[in-house]
């Protein structure tokens, strides 16, 4: 919800309205959102000024590789620490006696690391389309 501020048209005329407070608003503003301005800047001065030309790092095939490898690996950490972790909290709650907490939890595990199984074939079948064009 936004506030509005009404002065009458002898304020206005007579610019007997405070501009201070106009200014300390936009002031306020800039600082509560000043990293997201600066990271808003930094963009597009990068892209405006060519230092990274897209074409130039998407051709190198030796940079997907290895992220692929470094991408693998980080997946298969994953895949262990949410069935170590998904296991250890099921088998928690089912000895607290918390049954209904522990069908939930085991099935959010569950989901999480079907959810990364799916994500290098998801990724292998994207890039695949993009390989035919």
């Amino acid at each position: 919800m936004t506030r509005v501020e009404t002065i009458s048209f002898s304020q206005f005329i007579n610019k007997d309205y405070n501009v201070s407070k106009i200014k300390d608003t936009i002031i306020s503003h800039l600082k509560r959102h000043k990293i997201a301005y600066r990271i808003i800047g930094v963009t597009i001065i990068i892209f405006a000024s060519g230092i990274l030309d897209p074409t130039l790092y998407a051709a190198g095939t030796g940079i997907d590789a290895g992220g692929l490898r470094i991408y693998r690996k980080l997946v298969n950490l994953g895949k262990w620490v949410v069935i170590i972790k998904g296991g250890w909290d099921t088998i928690q709650h089912t000895i607290k006696g918390d049954f209904d907490y522990a069908k939930k939890s085991f099935l959010q595990y569950l989901i999480v690391y079907v959810i990364l199984l799916a994500l290098p074939w998801s990724l292998d079948q994207i890039d695949s389309v993009f390989k035919d064009i």
